[in-house]
This record gives C-alpha cells, sequence and structure tokens, in this order.
C-alpha cells in the first residue's frame, strides 16, 4: 500500500507496549518542503481507520512530540517537534545570521530577494597620513599590527552591539569649527568637528578618520550614524543627517518624500501640543508630547483614525516613527536616575580607578545622609515633581491642545515624615532660581526653631534649582535672620533617589482615576492621596508668592575656585550657611569644612540682616500664550460651566484695549 504523504503523531508511554498510532493529518497534494531526510524502515500494521502503527521506532524519552512521515510503504521519515513555549529561538536561522553579522563573521544576508554570502570582517589596511609622520598630532604610526589587531578582535569578538555603539561614540569627541577656509566659508553648514582616538597604554591616541574607519571595519555612514545619534540623544543635533546606501540608490524614493500621505503625518504630528524639556531646556532643542501620549502604538493609532477620517490611507508604523524622530520629537517620560558613569564601566569605556572613585563619592553621600538622619534633629529632602497638565481628562479633544503647565516642590521630613507640597501654574510663576529660592526660604523660616539650631536640606545637584549662587544668598539671608545654621548637602549625580521620591509616586497613584479641571483641583488629590502617618501639607501659591533674590550680593558666585583647573560649582557637596553670614563648602564628604573664598569684588562687606530686604518678584501674574489660552477656550467644552471663569481670566496677550471685551474668550 502506497501513502503519498501521512503525518503520525504518537505519544510516548511509561510502559513498554505500544499503543496503536492515530493519524494526525493527510495531504494528498505534493509537498512544498524538501523531503525529509529516511530513517531505517519500521514495521507497520494498519489499522482499522487506514493509519499504519510503526513498531520498533526509535522513541523519544518524556512526553516529547514524535511526528512520522510515511513516504512509501514500509519507509518513515522521523521529526521531533519543540514543545508549545519551549522553541529555541537562537536555533532559528535568521537569528544565528544575525548573531554572525554583529560578531563580525560570516553569514547568509538578503540582497532584493536573493540570499547573499557576506564575507567576514577582517582588520583593514593601515592608513597614508602624512600628519602622523610630519607632526605629533595623530598618533597613526605609533598603533603596531598587533595592537590594531588587539583593538580589532576585542571590538568585535567581546562587545555586544549596543556596546560596539557606546564604544565607537566613547572614542569620538565632536568639537566646535575652529576655522573655516574656503570662498564658501560664511554659509557652511558644518558645526562641528570629529576627533578620532584609540586608547593606547591607558591614555587616547589621536588617529586620522581613515585609520579609524579600518581599524575597526566600520563603514563612513554607520559611523555617522552612531555618533548623530548619541548627540540627539544628549540634547543636541549638530551632525546632519546622512542619506543610507539605500536612500542614495532609490533616487525615487528622495523625490518623493513629501508625498500627501507624508505630509498629512507631518501635519498631524505638528498640530499636537508639546512642552520643552524640563531638565535640558537651554542645551535642547528636542520637544516633548504631553504625557497624554503613553506609546508610538497609541500615538499611531490616534493618527490612523484621523488619515481615515480625512480619507487619505495612512503610511505603515515604522514609516510614521521615521517622521516623528525626524521632527526631533519625543514622548513624555519622567526622568530616571541613570548613571553614566556605571553604565560606560559596564561597557569598558571608564577605568576603573575613575569608577572606584565614583563609587566611593556616592557611598559617602548616602552614608552621610544617613548618619544624618539618625543623628540631626531638622533633616529635610526637596525635589520638583515632573510636569502636571491641567485639565486633566480623558477626553480626546485634549489630545490636541496645548494645556496649562503645574509645578509641584516637594519637601519631605525625614524625621517626622511630614510632606509639604508648594503648587503653582505657570501664570503665577516660572522655573527659574528666584521660584525655587522664596520657597526654601520661607520654609525654613516657618520651622519652629532656636537660637544656634541645625537645618540640613539634601537634594539633587541641579544648579538653577539648588545649587546657585541665588539661593545661597537667601539661605544666608535666613540664617542671619534666624541665629541658626543652615546645611546644604548634594547627592552624587546618578544616584540622587530620596524620600521626597516616594511622594511624587503616591501622588502619581492617586491621579491615576482623577479629573482634574483646574490647577486648584491638584490641592484636594495631593491631600487625599496619603492617610498615615498624616496627610500632606499643601499650599497653593500665586505670583504674590515669590520674592526677587537675585538682588542679594552677599556672594555672586559660589565657586570655591577662580583659575582654570580649580575647583567648579558642581564639584561641591555641600555649603554651609552661618549667622555671622560667612559661607562654609565641602568638596568630599571626608573632608572637614573650608570657608568660601571672600573675593572683595564679590562679597559685600558687612552683611548684616536687616539690610537684606528683597521685593516681590511679579506684579502681577504671568502672561501665557495667546495660542494656549485659545486652546484652553476651546476646551471648555468638556469643562463644567464653573471653571469657564477661571480660564477666561488667565492673563494673555490681547490686543483688547480699555475695558473691550477680550476677543479671544469663547462664550457658550
Amino acid at each position: 500500500m502506497v501513502i503519498s504523504r501521512m503525518f503520525v503523531q504518537r505519544r510516548m508511554l511509561s510502559s513498554p507496549g505500544l499503543s496503536p498510532i492515530k493519524p494526525k493529518r493527510f495531504i494528498s497534494s505534493t509537498p512544498r518542503d524538501p523531503p525529509p531526510v529516511h530513517q531505517p524502515a519500521a514495521q507497520s500494521t494498519e489499522t482499522v481507520d487506514g493509519a499504519h502503527s510503526a513498531v520498533g521506532s526509535p522513541l523519544a524519552d518524556g512526553d516529547d512530540t514524535v511526528e512520522y512521515c510515511v513516504q512509501s510503504e514500509g519507509v518513515l521519515s522521523r521529526k521531533t517537534r519543540a514543545k508549545k513555549g519551549h522553541a529555541n529561538k537562537q536555533e532559528w536561522k535568521r537569528n544565528k545570521a544575525k548573531q554572525n553579522r554583529m560578531s563580525g563573521k560570516s553569514y547568509m544576508g538578503v540582497h532584493g530577494n536573493t540570499y547573499v554570502s557576506k564575507q567576514p570582517r577582517e582588520l583593514g589596511p593601515r592608513c597614508c597620513c602624512k600628519l602622523s609622520q610630519k607632526k605629533n598630532v595623530l598618533k597613526c604610526s605609533e598603533f603596531s599590527d598587533d595592537e590594531r589587531q588587539e583593538i580589532f578582535n576585542h571590538f568585535w569578538e567581546e562587545l555586544t552591539w549596543d556596546e560596539k555603539k557606546l564604544y565607537v561614540t566613547s572614542m569620538v569627541e565632536m568639537k566646535s569649527v575652529k576655522r573655516r577656509t574656503g570662498e564658501d566659508r560664511d554659509h557652511s553648514r558644518r558645526n562641528t568637528s570629529l576627533i578620532f582616538s584609540f586608547k593606547r597604554n591607558g591614555t587616547k591616541a589621536r588617529v586620522c578618520k581613515e585609520f579609524f574607519l579600518s581599524t575597526l571595519n566600520l563603514g563612513e555612514w554607520t559611523l555617522y550614524s552612531w555618533v548623530r545619534k548619541s548627540d540627539e540623544s544628549a540634547g543636541g543635533c549638530s551632525i546632519p543627517r546622512l542619506k543610507s546606501v539605500r536612500e542614495s540608490r532609490n533616487q525615487s524614493q528622495v523625490r518623493n518624500y513629501f508625498t500627501p500621505r507624508r505630509e498629512f503625518a507631518v501635519n498631524f504630528l505638528n498640530s499636537l501640543p508639546k512642552m520643552e524639556s524640563h531638565y535640558c531646556r537651554s542645551t535642547s532643542s528636542k520637544m516633548y508630547l504631553e504625557p497624554t501620549w503613553q506609546s508610538h502604538s497609541e500615538l499611531y493609532r490616534e493618527y490612523c483614525s484621523k488619515a481615515t477620517e480625512a480619507g487619505i490611507e495612512p503610511i505603515n508604523r515604522v514609516t510614521f516613527v521615521e517622521i516623528f524622530n525626524d521632527l526631533n520629537l519625543s514622548l513624555f517620560s519622567p526622568k530616571k536616575d541613570q548613571c553614566d558613569i556605571c553604565c560606560a564601566h559596564e561597557s569598558g569605556n571608564y577605568s576603573t580607578e575613575e569608577y572606584e572613585l565614583h563609587q566611593c563619592r556616592k557611598e559617602l553621600a548616602r552614608l552621610e545622609k544617613q548618619k544624618d538622619k539618625v543623628e540631626k534633629k531638622n533633616v529635610f529632602t526637596m525635589d520638583l515633581e515632573s510636569v502636571l497638565l491641567a485639565p486633566r481628562l480623558q477626553a480626546s479633544a485634549l489630545y490636541y491642545k496645548t494645556k496649562l503647565c503645574v509645578h509641584n516642590f516637594t519637601i519631605f521630613d525625614l524625621k517626622t515624615k511630614q510632606g509639604t507640597c508648594f503648587v503653582w501654574h505657570e501664570g503665577e510663576g516660572g522655573l527659574s532660581a528666584n521660584e525655587f529660592c522664596t520657597i526654601v526660604c520661607k520654609f525654613v523660616e516657618d520651622l519652629a526653631t532656636l537660637e544656634g539650631d541645625e537645618v540640613i536640606i539634601w537634594s539633587d545637584g541641579c544648579t538653577y534649582q539648588n545649587r546657585n549662587a541665588t539661593l545661597a544668598n537667601g539661605l544666608l539671608s535666613v540664617a542671619m535672620k534666624k541665629k541658626i545654621i543652615i546645611c546644604q548637602k548634594f547627592l552624587v549625580r546618578g544616584h540622587t533617589q530620596m524620600e521626597c521620591d516616594s511622594m511624587h509616586s503616591t501622588i502619581e497613584r492617586r491621579l491615576r482615576n482623577c479629573r482634574v479641571y483646574v490647577p486648584a483641583d491638584y490641592v484636594g488629590v495631593f491631600e487625599d492621596a496619603r492617610i498615615s502617618p498624616a496627610p500632606y501639607t499643601v499650599h497653593y501659591i500665586d505670583h504674590t508668592f515669590f520674592n526677587n533674590y537675585s538682588t542679594l550680593n552677599y556672594y555672586r558666585s559660589i565657586r570655591p575656585g577662580t583659575t582654570t583647573g580649580d575647583p567648579v560649582v558642581t564639584d561641591i557637596v555641600g555649603l554651609c550657611y552661618k549667622p555671622d553670614g560667612t559661607v562654609l563648602f565641602k568638596l568630599s564628604f571626608d573632608e572637614e569644612w573650608a570657608p568660601l573664598p571672600e573675593m572683595r569684588a564679590c562679597r559685600r562687606k558687612n552683611a548684616t540682616a536687616g539690610t537684606d530686604i528683597v521685593q516681590t518678584l511679579y506684579g502681577s501674574s504671568l502672561p501665557i500664550k495667546t495660542e494656549k489660552f485659545l486652546h484652553l477656550q476651546q476646551l471648555k467644552t468638556v469643562i463644567p460651566g464653573d471653571y469657564h471663569n477661571f480660564y477666561d481670566n488667565l492673563h494673555h496677550v490681547c490686543g483688547a484695549a480699555g475695558s473691550a471685551k477680550c476677543t479671544h474668550i469663547i462664550d457658550k
């Protein structure tokens, strides 16, 4: 009896007897896959169902499923399938080829619709650099062939793909162009110069680009792509985008870059409300979408819905994300403390000595904070929560409208576990050093302290917020006025987890299912966020609360050094303000306090309490952008009427003169 193709499934039994084989499926057509390797024939007996049971077939241990492909009478081909959910993905041909490609080995690639064998990467030839022979600037000629081979082997055999990117970006330094030559130098688009180097005997030795690429056997496009993405993640974008080989080859794609479908996607993304970076506004041009959008998938689904309504076929998700990145946009996500030094050391791009020094500084700061927590009476941590928005609803109308930014500065008492929140919106104050200085100084002034008491405040080292001359002068003024000692201490960058962070997480959990129509609604949410040991104390403040502490000139600078190479402001780990008007500083927690240098041109003589009168920072509320005011007016359709008066009275730029009614207000 001849059967064209039949699969028979058989379960292994622990008993020596064999059960009849039940037919799994029958396929009468010609098989598409190559014929499997035949195994020695096994006796088969025909059952009532017309299937064949194999006798004496090799059996697997356990409960594995065994399949037999019956090609002809008396000939069986055995095939064992993996259990469901237990497939070894590392053995897949595609993953093997990917791993070989990332390791520099030969692999089977795809070129169009055909498979192409890719040759393994090998060490490239030396450069013909004349500068390394004439001058000492480039060290290309100092590297021996063995050293180049060692660098090549370390790069392709020991590093993962992400570590390769980090290694390249750490060996390429970007500097501003010092000199421009040529007739078109005034119109050159070049903003930076790339400096290439390799480590040799523990130090970096500069080499030319040809030597760098040849030693690592990297393409120029790959190099610029990695460096450009690293520059974008750091907040800049000084390297222009280069065309890939595929883009250069497919000129029609480049010509049709702005098709109607693509233009609709660009207009959709431009219509979404955006905000600046919370931490690096001065150094980053990247704009962030409001927290309404949690993922690219959610954003793409909304785009598809709008494109369908407009009668336009949506572009694919990959192209949509590409346009999203080209517009220098990013989804909003709260900043997490990730230490660059620790990540670089794990990748082998940071020396062990410097890493151990960094770990020592981190442990000293942690021990110092724990010591203050146990031994001292008035110990606080403070930080600014990620930006909040008002109104905060689930209505789809909010997706395309800019909303009012709300700020929450939190202070946590390590002894009593009491949390205090200071809440204001962008129409009542900004995020300058004066706002934070006012909050901290008034908080310390309201503390029930006695003469000679010590108040310790822990925070991160954010310069515009915590470590600046404005806050230093303000705290010095409070110390002289109340006859107390105030100490500011800073945690190491990348390791700034504090107790006040628990307030932020507690508030975020409480906000998950809450509706916020106006900024004042956050007050009730914050108060209800915690019950034990006590609810948070919340202060809802306006522009009359803030003072201008920048007029105090006790110290115009808190930098410990004066010349190049001396310690700078970011090296300070602690500041101590004395009642006698002096300021002490520390560069390490295992050192003693030292007086901050008194430069006569910078320090006001005979600083005493009573002469530090500060004025109000703002004479009126701050105007918001006209576009934002219009968007808030349009959102009144999803906001109860009791709250409309708040949005109608927001200060904004308006052309209405005198008592004339504002033309931007939208009535019901």
